[in-house]
């Protein structure tokens, strides 16, 4: 039987935000906000605003694990994602980092009232 690799991804909406004053753009703010505190550099693409850092590190079967976590606002919605993996990395993985992640972040929308 092979190595199994294992490596995850979770995405959740962690709030809407109320509207202060008429401005759509609430949660780019709080994330502009929380990646100062934190140090963090901004992304920052249209109506969406997006940090990442590094999470813990921990051991299971073996192997050592790493967790991303990234922060993510688009209008008055607030989303945190975790990806958790291997170390090292595989190319797979390291090809999923790349374009296909981007799109998944890209793609967020907030329809919220």
């Amino acid at each position: 039987m092979g190595t199994q690799v294992r490596w995850s991804c979770h995405l959740t909406l962690l709030g809407v935000l109320p509207k202060t004053g008429g401005r759509r753009d609430e949660a780019i703010a709080f994330i502009q906000s929380q990646a100062r505190n934190k140090g963090a550099k901004v992304s920052i693409d249209g109506e969406l605003a997006a940090f990442s850092e590094p999470g813990a590190q921990y051991q299971q079967d073996g192997r050592t694990y790493q967790a991303m976590h990234w922060q993510i606002g688009v209008g008055a919605c607030v989303f945190a994602m975790t990806l958790t993996a291997p170390l090292p990395m595989s190319t797979e993985l390291d090809a999923f980092l790349g374009d296909p992640l981007n799109a998944i972040v890209n793609e967020l929308t907030c329809s919220a009232p």
